[in-house]
C-alpha cells in the first residue's frame, strides 16, 4: 500500500510546479503589456489634454 499511495502526490506535485513554472512567465507577460499599454493610453489621453 506504502508503495502505492506515494507516487501519485509526487506526481500532483510535479504537475502543480510545471504549471506554476509556465503560468508565472505568461501572467509577468500579460502584466508588463498590459502596464505598457495602459501607460500608452494615459499618455495619449494626456496629449489630447494639453
Amino acid at each position: 500500500m506504502y508503495i502505492l499511495i506515494t507516487p501519485a502526490p509526487r506526481i500532483i506535485d510535479v504537475f502543480s510546479y510545471f504549471k506554476v513554472m509556465l503560468l508565472t512567465p505568461i501572467i509577468l507577460a500579460a502584466y508588463i503589456i498590459y502596464q505598457r499599454y495602459m501607460l500608452n493610453v494615459e499618455i495619449k489621453i494626456f496629449y489630447l489634454i494639453q
